[in-house]
């Protein structure tokens, strides 16, 4: 994965769920805990960044796609590894649009007070047979 916003590398880590995706330089828009729609304004092709909490994951996957948002980044403040049980079973239709976490404290730094963020990772989404 390869990530920075405003040509400031930052680290971030997909849901093990999340589709690929190639943004390049498409502006971040702030939506605090992500969990009133009204928050995210229209944000067509925006990132969407919001801090941790509040409401469940899927509200805050809801409200971005309502919003046209091209992904949502999830701001964390503490290392992932620390948080790893908070995100342990998603649902997995939040396929539409990526889903990330930043992995540090300056990455989520970078993400809240930046302005564009490009993002290139590859990742898919397939069916298990049974």
């Amino acid at each position: 994965m390869v990530a920075s916003v405003d040509g400031a590398e930052v680290a971030l880590r997909p849901f093990g769920f999340s589709r690929g995706a190639d943004i390049a330089n498409v502006s971040i828009v702030q939506a605090g805990d992500g969990c009133n729609g009204e928050a995210f304004g229209d944000s067509p092709g925006s990132v969407v960044v919001v801090e941790p909490g509040g409401c469940p994951i899927d509200s805050k996957y809801a409200n971005s796609v309502k919003a046209g948002a091209s992904g949502l980044l999830v701001a964390e403040v503490a290392p992932l590894d620390e948080q790893a049980g908070q995100w342990s079973s998603p649902p997995l239709t939040m396929t539409g649009i990526p889903v990330l976490f930043s992995t540090s404290p300056d990455s989520a730094e970078l993400l809240k007070k930046g302005g564009a963020v490009s993002i290139q990772f590859a990742a898919s989404v397939g069916e298990s047979e049974n």
